[in-house]
């Protein structure tokens, strides 16, 4: 599966002639930063530390505070960015400052750990996990301390994320630790509850890095002393190692390093309970949430599956491979609930690999599609949520919408014939009017259609269907959600903690 670490910030934005005397030096709590001017009304800021550089003996360890500096600090180019895990995905590149600040708000955006030096995990204080995630937290209390030193307004500030970072930004939602940091987040393709964005392995992973690199021990505090010291290719290409091997074991599992559920004495931690659990609770930051899945995610997956037609073919002898662990089903029946799983995707072929349209549809809805409609359910009783399903297609030939198909129309891209240029005022209208309003269509607008979308409701997911044409329906993909609503009645035993 492809899983894409974008998350960015917006703040709603006055106007920054009236605001700033030297529109181009600005004065932070660190000290000033010189940026660029761009066009008449854009002005730019890039490569302003949030905390110091987690390299050396502050590797593995919490984001530390940013030294002040006594000169201008040159903010008109981009600076070194945090080590890149790349899983073999497609990246989308796009300068997303233009489009979005179209529409009057302030977009920050910013780097943080990933891989290994992100979310290692020894389950102690050694390493209680999710460095990565308070990264982001203190870019955000950044924002808060300084985003209106460039006319932004740091009481409407909304976090927005697209596939693990949308389970970034659905995780900040879920901590006590990023409270008042925000104030409505937009999650798109992605979910705490999602399969993939909580590892079960962290732990174990990292001590077997630990063993490809010749650390053979028990102790968490020495493996970290100890692949501090590794030089950071090696352990890269160590901890690669040790998350193709679980790939390889089971590729629907999800992510290796990435979110856990830390120990209950971390101090000012993520999360150290089912976020699961806390949803039903209604224990989490209430904001208004935007949320929504593209019409065919797995489609973005399509090129790999005649590749792994003979790996898939388990899925096909062994059904009970396509039971997700969430449900936690008995060992004896699972084969049952996967003969049942296996009927419901196997379409006229009777089988669920062939066509491969059929696996992915599985893929679909096991990984996104059943966790993100359950996660809109469980917010909206204590929180205004919206919901959209994005199904426009550039090609009109395609079958639907892959993972991350969105993201070319809320950031500047080469797709411009009418109907696409029409899309992308439609999303960033959306967006930004979420940003400013906490609505995606406060009121009627020509440009929306003159639609107003309802909230979500436990009974009820309202969406906008972002098509050629926009329309407003309700429980997308109601069929495959009733399904595994059925499923997890019957065979599921809670509790759970993802869906």
């Amino acid at each position: 599966m492809i899983f894409l670490w974008h998350v960015f910030w917006f703040a709603s934005s006055y106007k920054i002639d009236t605001i700033l005397a030297n529109p181009l030096q600005v004065e932070i709590d660190n000290g000033l930063v010189e940026g660029r001017q761009l066009s008449s009304s854009l002005f730019a800021w890039s490569g302003i530390p949030f905390a110091k550089p987690p390299v050396g003996e502050l590797r593995f360890e919490l984001p530390m505070p940013v030294s002040n500096w006594e000169d201008v600090w040159n903010a008109t180019f981009e600076r070194n960015q945090c080590v890149q895990t790349l899983l073999g995905e497609e990246n989308y590149i796009g300068d997303e400052d233009y489009q979005l600040v179209s529409e009057d708000v302030i977009v920050v955006t910013f780097n943080y750990r990933l891989g290994i030096l992100g979310f290692a995990f020894t389950d102690d204080d050694a390493m209680p996990g999710n460095l990565g995630l308070k990264d982001q937290i203190c870019a955000l209390q950044w924002v808060q301390r300084n985003i209106e030193a460039f006319g932004g307004d740091k009481n409407t500030v909304t976090i927005f994320g697209q596939s693990a970072g949308a389970a970034s930004v659905a995780y900040l939602v879920m901590s006590p630790s990023a409270k008042d940091l925000f104030h409505r987040a937009i999650i798109q393709s992605g979910s705490t509850l999602c399969l993939w964005s909580l590892s079960k392995v962290a732990r174990e992973a990292t001590f077997k890095t630990g063993r490809q690199l010749g650390i053979i021990t028990i102790s968490s505090r020495y493996l970290i002393d100890q692949l501090r010291t590794i030089p950071v290719s090696n352990l890269q290409n160590a901890s690669m190692t040790v998350v193709n091997a679980y790939l390889l074991e089971d590729p629907l599992n999800g992510l290796v390093f990435a979110p856990v559920i830390e120990p209950a004495s971390t101090v000012n931690p993520i999360t150290t309970t089912s976020t699961y659990a806390d949803l039903l609770s209604g224990f989490f930051n209430r904001v208004p949430l935007l949320m929504g899945f593209t019409s065919f995610e797995a489609l973005a997956a399509e090129s790999m599956i005649d590749m792994w037609y003979l790996y898939l073919l388990q899925y096909q002898i062994l059904p009970s491979r396509l039971v997700p662990d969430s449900m936690n089903v008995f060992t004896i029946i699972k084969p049952i609930v996967g003969s049942r799983i296996q009927n419901h995707y196997a379409g006229a072929t009777g089988s669920i690999i062939f066509p491969g349209e059929n696996f992915l549809h599985y893929m679909s809805d096991n990984e996104f599609v059943r966790p993100i409609e359950k996660m809109a359910r469980l917010t909206c009783p204590y929180t205004p949520t919206y919901f959209y399903k994005f199904s426009y297609r550039h090609d009109p030939t395609a079958a639907g919408v892959g993972h991350a198909g969105e993201l070319p129309y809320i950031f500047n891209s080469p797709y411009n014939n009418p109907n696409d240029i029409i899309t992308k005022n439609r999303m960033v209208r959306m967006w930004t009017n979420f940003a400013k309003t906490a609505n995606p269509t406060p009121t009627e607008d020509p440009v929306l259609g003159n639609y107003v979308l309802p909230t979500v409701t436990p009974q009820i997911v309202n969406y906008i269907d972002i098509d050629n044409n926009l329309t407003i329906a309700q429980n997308p993909n109601k069929v495959d959600v009733d399904f595994w609503s059925n499923l997890f009645r019957d065979f599921a035993n809670p509790p759970f903690i993802t869906y």
